[in-house]
């Protein structure tokens, strides 16, 4: 049986306390309850403890001392023993339908971090740390389903995406390298790799017929590409928007970039195309590279041939 208790809180009214016969306890203005017959589908009676709020589960603070205090603090502290479970988790978040049914309506953040006011430079809404020796990621994200468990890395990774992965804004390396997969030689059995001269004729007719174009990007008023609309917000839950613009950002938006229309290169070079998942299309331009050096190594062919014609090689 469970024991109930009465508890004040900060807020008009009373919460409840429950305690079972096993020493779990249960906070909240639902009088959560561990009873396994009381259990229902999100297990209860695993828990130690549990809390249920109508908005706030829980509310931790560190740092409440009267003077500076030069050490860590932790407003929540989790420890996952890996020697005595054989998946460990320190902290797990979900937001998500207890029905497992799409509502499509507000927001929901598994995780949500906000970092601030330290010393310029140190702050971080998300530090992940790989310790030891053994091979994984810092900070391990996956869109598929199958990937719930994690998969192996193979290596050591600051961070280890799988699946696509959008970033809005520069990309910058310092002292790194764009490293793609490597691709089977043309002399490898059943791999399917073809000369690209052989494979389409000439690169450099079908190149002549991309356009280069300059271009300079717009944001639109609000800076967010239509993002961020019909949020309502609370007063309480109010927090205030910058719509200052980063550093590269701004400087984007200054300079004049270069590319090809993407209709054209769809035309001639359906394979670079892709279509992403809000509909808009993106070029491959990466592997116009080989196509570039194909090029290249077509003109050197009929300029010495025209040497060679002429007599001036």
């Amino acid at each position: 049986m469970s024991t109930l208790f009465k508890i004040r809180t900060a807020q008009a009214g009373f919460g409840q306390l429950r305690v079972d016969n096993v020493g779990h306890v249960g906070f909240g203005d639902y009088g959560a309850s561990f009873v396994t017959l009381d259990a229902g589908a999100w297990n209860r009676n695993l828990y130690e403890a549990y809390i249920a709020g109508a908005r706030h589960g829980l509310y931790s603070e560190s740092g409440d001392t009267t003077a500076y205090v030069n050490t860590w603090g932790y407003a929540i502290d989790g420890f996952a023993d890996v020697a005595k479970l054989n998946y460990s988790v320190g902290v797990k978040g979900t937001a998500m339908s207890k029905t497992n049914v799409a509502v499509n309506q507000g927001r929901a953040f598994g995780v949500y971090a906000r970092a601030a006011d330290a010393t310029s430079g140190y702050n971080y809404a998300v530090y992940g740390h790989l310790m030891h020796t053994g091979n994984g990621a810092a900070i391990y994200g996956s869109t598929t389903t199958n990937n719930t468990m994690g998969e192996s890395t193979g290596g050591r990774y600051a961070g280890y995406f799988v699946g696509n992965t959008k970033i809005k804004g520069n990309v910058e390396l310092s002292g790194g390298s764009v490293i793609t997969n490597s691709v089977p030689s043309v002399n490898t059995p059943n791999a399917q790799v073809s000369d690209i001269a052989a494979a389409s004729g000439s690169t450099v007719n079908r190149m002549r017929n991309l356009t280069s174009v300059s271009f300079v990007e717009t944001l639109d008023a609000d800076n967010n590409e239509g993002e961020n609309q019909n949020i309502q917000i609370t007063p309480e839950d109010s927090i205030p928007e910058t719509k200052e613009l980063t550093d590269g950002q701004m400087q984007y938006i200054k300079k004049t970039h270069y590319g090809i229309p993407v209709d054209e290169m769809e035309k001639y070079y359906p394979e670079l195309v892709y279509t992403t998942n809000d509909g808009k299309k993106g070029i491959n331009y990466t592997e116009m590279i080989p196509l570039l050096l194909q090029s290249i190594k077509e003109l050197n062919a009929k300029i010495e041939d025209l040497e060679n014609k002429l007599g001036t090689k």
